[in-house]
């Protein structure tokens, strides 16, 4: 029954994003069953969901929800709620999956359900893939500076976060499921590229290089090294090739000799924002939007509510980049998603929590992570009992 409730969620957060349900408003209906794993997990396992584990993430959700409504009360400004979204909701979001992905972890995890798990996540991602591709982009004018569909970079870091997912944690051994696998994911780079999500191509660029240079694995360091410098010579000696790709995608068939077109607006939004920043800098002058996540921290939250948010971050990035060791399955995906979401937070303003389910796989994989450490003792201050090198094995990966 958890399996299923919890599979169950994450299918339907990923095909929550389909096109014609957005558009139908029936998103919302579909993002909810996490509830329903939430609700088992709080019966049956109550002891994994307030595991002193996730003390500190209970904690940052407490103190900034507790800062956020004194705020609004006391001052009669809008903290928690606005009229595109909010950071408090998006922060509930997070929360619930990965209170459910750590609770679920723990008690059900095994490496063949996160192969499963891999499986429909790709299955989902080739669907959203090729739904995009086939209603926007297939008579999409890849020069043209309007882009064909709208929700390109949620769109786009869903794709990415598949695909980092699926990579990290699951590479399948027979032939034949490779090929699929390589084809699927190809083909959502492809559309990822084809929607010139350009804050979701910096997150791709960051991944190849930690392959390219910390991956322990030779063979793949020195073929994905290969084939980016295959990739650059070919883009050196075709213009067609540096037109379509670099010209029309990576700078969106902007002016490069304008800041602020190249980035969209975002110069000239950033300015009028920062500018609110002298008046309100303790307390931050409530909900607003801008897409670059750290400078509306500091607009809307102000120092203290700064503080607040970037000392819990802080403590996920110690987690994910020094504590969750080895550095590979569930780590190296809740490593990889934490790093090319902050990223993207500096080009959108709701990473890494939000918007929505947009990072779900990123708190899904922290959640797993977390289920999965154990801090480091001595061997001799180690007693292993078979039930305990049992529980080891199966949280290996």
């Amino acid at each position: 029954m958890p399996t299923i409730l919890f599979f169950i969620a994450v299918i339907c957060s990923m095909i929550s994003q389909t096109p014609e349900l957005i558009a139908m408003k029936a998103d919302a209906y579909l993002k909810i069953t996490w509830i329903f794993p939430l609700l088992y997990l709080v019966v049956v396992r109550f002891r994994s969901v307030i595991s002193l584990k996730l003390a500190f993430y209970y904690f940052f959700v407490i103190i900034f929800g507790l800062y956020c409504c004194i705020m609004q009360l006391s001052t009669n400004i809008d903290y928690l709620t606005g009229e595109i979204g909010s950071d408090i909701v998006n922060i509930g979001i997070s929360f619930m999956v990965t209170v459910v992905s750590f609770a679920y972890w723990e008690n059900y995890g095994s490496p063949r359900k996160l192969r499963w798990l891999v499986v429909c996540l790709t299955v989902c991602g080739a669907y959203l893939a090729y739904a995009v591709y086939s209603q926007f982009l297939v008579k999409a004018d890849i020069s043209a500076i309007q882009y064909a569909f709208t929700e390109k970079n949620s769109m786009g870091q869903i794709l990415v976060n598949v695909m980092v997912f699926g990579i990290a944690c699951y590479i399948p051994k027979y032939t034949p499921s490779r090929v699929m696998y390589i084809i699927a994911f190809v083909f959502m780079l492809t559309v990822v590229f084809m929607m010139k999500s350009r804050a979701t191509l910096v997150g791709v660029f960051f991944v190849i290089g930690y392959y390219i240079l910390m991956y322990k694995n030779t063979k793949v360091r020195v073929l994905l090294f290969a084939l980016s410098a295959a990739a650059l010579v070919y883009l050196w000696v075709s213009p067609s090739a540096y037109e379509t790709i670099v010209g029309n995608i990576l700078l969106g068939g902007r002016d490069t000799t304008d800041l602020d077109d190249l980035s969209s607006g975002r110069i000239y939004l950033m300015s009028q924002q920062i500018a609110k920043i002298p008046d309100n800098l303790i307390f931050g002058s409530g909900v607003d939007y801008m897409d670059c996540f750290p400078v509306m921290v500091l607009v809307q939250y102000g120092l203290i509510g700064t503080f607040i948010m970037f000392l819990f971050l802080t403590e996920v990035a110690a987690k994910v980049s020094v504590k969750f060791k080895p550095r590979k399955g569930i780590n190296l995906a809740a490593y990889l998603l934490f790093w090319i979401m902050m990223i993207n937070s500096l080009f959108e303003a709701y990473p890494p929590f939000g918007p929505g389910v947009k990072c779900f796989i990123l708190w899904m994989a922290f959640g797993f992570a977390l289920a999965a450490y154990r801090r480091r003792q001595p061997a001799k201050q180690r007693p292993v009992s078979p039930s305990m090198a049992d529980r080891r094995l199966r949280f290996r990966e």
